[in-house]
């Protein structure tokens, strides 16, 4: 096969020599000359077009694969399957025929540019968060975080998550892995509760890193909305009394007891202390009261208060002691545990 290595030697395209560099090389009746730098200049035109003569005359008689592959190396052709021809096949070549030396310094030129000149690294993924989803409590926040290009492999990027407001958040990422589609999506819970309370922000922030650079937008927020309705203002228990407070309803919270502080004379039987709650409780609660007498409890008694009631008289007897006083001893429902009214006497 014309121009094969182990064949006989292609006949050469001209009569008249060629210069290409600086350096020589016989070619039959052709000259060549390469000079090697380690610059990535292109191949010489005239070397090209030699070595197309040598793969054409070759095509024509059923062969010529070598010589296409050594025009890929010199990058003047592209091919599906074929391989560059390497400089250490074009030195076997020239052992057995001389006419390879010319493309066997030109493949070594460009290994050694190759060498001294690599590719630059790939640009860094830019990461961006371009979109953030919210709605009501207990709906989750989304946030959706892209790269651009597309990483070659799953990129760590860290986050910073903070939130406002009391809606049971799930527990915040501090990093999120885009996979090589480029776009992941970051997910974060949050609980429904039937407390009326200010809507909510969840907001993710990118944080600097190594392997990526931070586009825009950078940081993005999301809203988390109450869907509870606000407390409504309930009458107590006797509507007809004008000085009778209005109380709202507790909601989530509990509420506060006090204990009023009665005046009454030490001849009195008996003496009224009034029990009251600050806010109507979803949920009635259960106190523990007792008479405290002259700095010693005296004995224990339980109230129960029934549904939307808020106050309540308990009857403590008069006896000698000096002072007199009720306290809380303990209950179920409240959010203080301590509490006491004392008696004021007239005489």
């Amino acid at each position: 096969m014309l121009g094969d290595p182990s064949t006989t030697p292609p006949v050469p395209l001209t009569d008249d020599d060629t210069s290409v560099g600086t350096g020589s090389q016989d070619v039959g009746k052709l000259t060549l000359s390469v000079d090697i730098v380690a610059a990535c200049p292109a191949t010489a035109a005239d070397l090209v077009e030699l070595v197309r003569g040598y793969y054409e005359a070759n095509l024509a008689r059923g062969g010529g694969q070598n010589w296409l592959r050594v025009l890929i190396a010199f990058g003047d052709e592209t091919h599906d399957t074929l391989q560059p021809y390497t400089a250490a096949e074009a030195r076997a070549g020239e052992a057995r025929w001389s006419g390879w030396a010319p493309v066997r310094i030109e493949l070594e030129r460009l290994d050694t540019c190759a060498d001294n000149n690599p590719p630059p690294p790939p640009p860094k993924p830019v990461v961006a968060i371009a979109g953030a989803a919210g709605g009501t409590e207990g709906a989750p926040v989304t946030f959706t975080v892209t790269a651009s290009p597309a990483p070659a492999a799953g990129l760590a990027v860290g986050v910073t998550v903070a939130t406002t407001g009391d809606f049971g958040y799930g527990t915040a990422p501090t990093s999120v892995t885009i996979p090589t589609s480029g776009t992941a999506t970051v997910t974060i819970t949050t609980a429904d509760d039937s407390a009326d309370e200010p809507d909510g922000t969840v907001t993710m922030t990118l944080n600097a890193g190594s392997d990526y650079t931070i586009g825009a937008p950078s940081t993005q927020t999301a809203t988390v909305t109450d869907d509870d309705d606000p407390p409504v203002a309930v009458e107590q228990d006797d509507p007809d009394d004008p000085d009778e407070p209005v109380l709202a309803a507790c909601g989530a919270a509990l509420p506060t007891l006090s204990i009023s502080n009665p005046t009454a004379s030490r001849s009195d039987q008996s003496v009224d202390f009034e029990v009251s709650l600050s806010c109507i409780p979803a949920n009635s609660p259960t106190i523990l009261l007792t008479p405290v007498r002259d700095g010693s409890i005296a004995s224990n008694m339980f109230v129960a208060l029934s549904a939307q009631q808020t106050s309540a008289t308990v009857t403590v007897t008069v006896g000698t002691e000096d002072r007199l006083g009720l306290a809380l001893a303990w209950n179920q429902g409240l959010a203080n545990d301590k509490a006491q009214g004392n008696v004021v006497y007239t005489d």
